[in-house]
């Protein structure tokens, strides 16, 4: 069960491209006898009510994750409605809560080296280290935050002299 997904995964509706689809969450027993979340990649909607077993492996599997923190949402946001299995953001311990389990376990992203190509389409090695701030960017916002500010601040000046 999960948040979402059916067919034993969870999902988070997400896009990719022009598509809608869901994040396929799924809880991942590790070594050592823990549980933790596992974001598999996105899945398109189409398919959202019969999840291919392949997308969902059984038995012993080694995978690479990268720990994340819950969202936490905002004003412009649905909330999460657990009783619909509707979850628009993510939200562990409401998910863990969901599945009547723990309700400190980890979410990870599952990162592939290629990203496979097909779904679930999850994250690359590539998406971790790419910035969408680049320093060009962060200096273009600089600059005209503090042109604003300069022109706010002259104007100021001449109303008020």
């Amino acid at each position: 069960g999960g948040g979402g997904g059916g067919g034993g995964g969870g999902g988070l509706m997400s896009t990719h491209g022009r598509e809608t689809g869901y994040l396929l969450v799924t809880p991942l027993k590790v070594g050592g006898g823990g549980t933790i979340f596992v974001n598999r990649g996105w899945v398109p909607a189409s398919i959202k009510a019969a999840i291919p077993k392949e997308m969902l492996p059984e038995g012993e599997c080694s995978l690479v994750v990268v720990p994340r923190p819950s969202e936490k949402g905002g004003r412009a946001v649905m909330d999460n409605d657990p009783s619909k299995d509707f979850w628009l953001k993510i939200d562990a311990p409401a998910m863990a809560r969901h599945l009547g389990m723990r309700e400190d376990l980890p979410f990870c992203d599952l990162v592939e080296p290629d990203g496979g190509g097909k779904p679930p389409i999850n994250k690359t090695t590539a998406d971790f280290i790419t910035f969408y701030c680049t320093p060009l960017t962060h200096a273009a916002y600089s600059f005209t935050w503090f042109s604003l500010s300069a022109a706010l601040a002259a104007g100021t000046h001449l109303r008020f002299r």
